[in-house]
């Protein structure tokens, strides 16, 4: 009866263990299908908003061209005002009295310019007669607002006195003046619904209304400081930048349905084949990977099951005298074809699921099997093995490693466990974990220090034997950057808190140089040695453990 209450127990334990295990891996499923959705929702999204916002641009500039273009308008229509008046002043500058011959020389001059209206006479500070005949007694000279270089003095507004013509502008020279319509000046005949204001502006000076083809437009001119702005929104307009030429300035504005609303509708348009186009690329990469992410699950159970995992080592050596000390075991997985998957691409995939778990159980039997002989007649060397955030919270890793190098009689202390600090987010079980691992003999080391979540708690509370430098910072010695005072200040850490140090990715003579005059032990790199297989470590060992073979140049 206890037989079977005892096995009952132990089968009931591995179905818990096995539908926790299916429930993990259909949720990890569901999660990988909802970020694929939400990635296929952006991408397909993504590049119609992305055309949208060019399109909007790309109308919002051609509006404020298209309003610049509008705005030199009445500037230029202005500047040859100015040169017509002058001329047309000059023409009867020199008649006095109202003869017919002097009123019928100012008739004929309005009659050959386009924008003059009018041409008056002026005795004793009163309009004597105009290009329309005698003038009525009454009407008053009017004064000058300012003066052009070429000696035209301009009245911005005035109302005459022999028509009905509305306000209008005067320019004056000598006892003659001129009149202009401010119509001529502002209408824009091309496009309705435009309208156009025109100011005198020297620099430095507030801006005087010439001519205005609305209330809402001439507001806008005379509050502008700046001499250009970009065309934008104000309330339902749009406004263009200021024209200037010399101390003229003018600015058009125009409803937004005019030409901004069709413009970024055609350019919505021509864009949308290319958001199509870069749509169903991003949708089909999205799908494609994660249906690799999902396979790539499978595909590594299978090679766990296949053999395609196998391990090379990279050796460690002692930097003051070239001795090997040691070796990291590294992960491979060569698929048939002869290619090779990135550790950083399946390792994440496997701590998704439950593999990661069996990965390191691989390893660690693997690397026994390999290096055990080694290591128990040379218990002086050490194996470096890789751990990851499940050894650490999850795994059962110190029975693991137990039953492994154990059983076989390698000494714990030939044993590095590297983690990294990514690792070590969840403190207090991973503290709890290593200690029961140190306390058991092996060694743990911080792998890539200062690339992670680098946190001094870890430092000062675990109980650790050595940190290793990331390549990172390794690759930057004998360059002016940042990151050179952040690799001599782990080193300096490292030493106070009387660590051993281990430098990777060691690729140049000046970086062994460096680290060996800071007193680094431990190093290793492709300048030392490549990952190799297990046969060509083994030889490697035998000629590096008492030091660098003579042959090669073990210098400072």
């Amino acid at each position: 009866m206890a037989r079977t209450a005892c096995a009952m127990k132990q089968l009931r334990r591995v179905w818990a263990l096995a539908k926790f295990d299916w429930v993990k891996r259909l949720r990890n499923r569901r999660r990988v299908a909802l970020v694929a959705i939400v990635a296929i929702l952006l991408g397909a999204i993504a590049p119609v908003a992305l055309t949208a916002w060019l399109a909007s641009v790309m109308a919002e500039r051609n509006t404020h061209e298209t309003l610049n273009l509008y705005g030199s308008v009445p500037v230029i229509r202005m500047e040859k005002v100015i040169e017509q008046a002058h001329d047309v002043l000059q023409t009867v500058e020199g008649m006095t009295g109202c003869t017919p011959e002097h009123i019928a020389a100012m008739r004929n001059a309005v009659m050959q310019s386009y924008f003059i209206d009018e041409v008056g006479y002026f005795e004793d500070g009163e309009l004597a007669c105009s290009s329309w005949g005698m003038a009525p007694p009454g009407i008053a000279e009017n004064r000058i607002d300012f003066v052009l270089p070429n000696g035209v003095g301009l009245r911005a507004s005035i109302t005459p006195g022999q028509t009905d013509a509305g306000s209008v502008m005067a320019l004056h020279l000598g006892a003659h003046n001129v009149l202009v319509s401010h119509t001529r000046l502002v209408e824009v005949l091309s496009l309705q619904g435009v309208s156009v204001a025109l100011a005198y502006m020297p620099v430095g000076a507030p801006p005087l209304l010439l001519a205005s083809g609305g209330d809402a437009v001439a507001a806008e001119l005379l509050s502008q400081a700046p001499l250009e702005r970009k065309a934008n929104a104000q309330g339902h307009r749009h406004v263009g930048d200021l024209f200037r030429s010399g101390d003229l300035v003018a600015v058009a504005m125009m409803p937004p349905e005019l030409t901004h609303s069709s413009d970024q509708l055609d350019y919505m348009l021509r864009l949308l084949p290319l958001a199509f186009v870069l749509a169903c690329i991003i949708v089909f990469n999205v799908i494609w990977l994660t249906l690799r992410r999902l396979d790539l699950r499978h595909e590594t159970k299978a090679a766990l099951r296949s053999g395609n995992l196998r391990l090379v080592y990279q050796p460690v050596v002692e930097l003051a005298t070239g001795r090997c000390v040691g070796a990291e075991a590294l992960i491979r997985w060569q698929q048939r074809d002869g290619s090779y998957i990135n550790p950083e691409v399946f390792i994440p995939v496997a701590e998704q699921s439950a593999l990661i778990g069996q990965i390191s159980t691989f390893v660690a039997r693997r690397a026994c099997e390999d290096l055990g002989n080694l290591l128990r007649t040379h218990p002086e060397a050490h194996l470096s093995l890789n751990m990851t955030a499940y050894d650490v919270t999850s795994g059962d890793i110190v029975r693991t490693l137990e039953d492994t190098f154990g059983r076989a009689g390698v000494p714990p202390t030939s044993v590095w466990l590297e983690l990294t600090e990514r690792s070590l987010i969840d403190f207090e079980t991973s503290c709890g974990k290593l200690s029961a691992l140190r306390d058991a003999g092996y060694r743990i080391v911080i792998d890539d220090f200062g690339t992670g979540y680098s946190n001094l708690q870890y430092l000062q509370e675990m109980k650790l034997d050595a940190l290793k430098i990331d390549k990172s910072f390794v690759d930057v010695i004998g360059r002016q950057t940042a990151n050179r005072s952040v690799i001599e200040t782990i080193i300096e850490l490292a030493t106070t808190l009387e660590l051993d140090i281990v430098a990777e990715g060691i690729e140049t003579q000046a970086q062994l140089s460096f680290l060996r005059q800071r007193n680094v032990r431990l190093g290793q790199g492709y300048f030392i040695a490549r990952p190799m297989e297990l046969a060509d470590f083994v030889a490697f060992y035998a000629a590096w453990k008492d030091g660098a073979p003579e042959e090669v140049t073990w210098v400072a």
